[in-house]
């Protein structure tokens, strides 16, 4: 059974990736079908996952990028396929998105 939670997460870094800008808190919501609160959690999750590369965060009512955080917590996140994967993926959509 697909994780309902990874599945809107990998959406909005996709759709992040594809934006020119921040997108919309309500738009983001609506189009997913969930509640303003379930995307904040889900931007939340994502900013700790990109920390090492710059995450993401809700501003004013949208969802845009913030500047680096932290190092890559551990050694295992840093080696994983997994982890490996979804950082490149982040750095990628990171980039797209303009700041300010």
């Amino acid at each position: 059974m697909t994780d309902p939670a990874a599945s809107r997460r990998a959406w909005l870094l996709d759709k992040l990736a594809s934006a020119a800008e921040g997108m919309p808190l309500a738009d983001i919501a609506q189009e997913l079908g969930v509640d303003e609160r379930t995307v904040r959690r889900d931007v939340e999750a994502l900013h700790g996952l990109l920390s090492a590369i710059g995450g993401v965060s809700v501003r004013r009512g949208s969802v845009v990028p913030s500047p680096p955080l932290a190092p890559v917590s551990s050694v295992k996140e840093a080696t994983n396929p997994s982890e490996r994967r979804h950082r490149a993926m982040a750095e990628a959509t990171v980039r797209r998105i303009p700041s300010g």
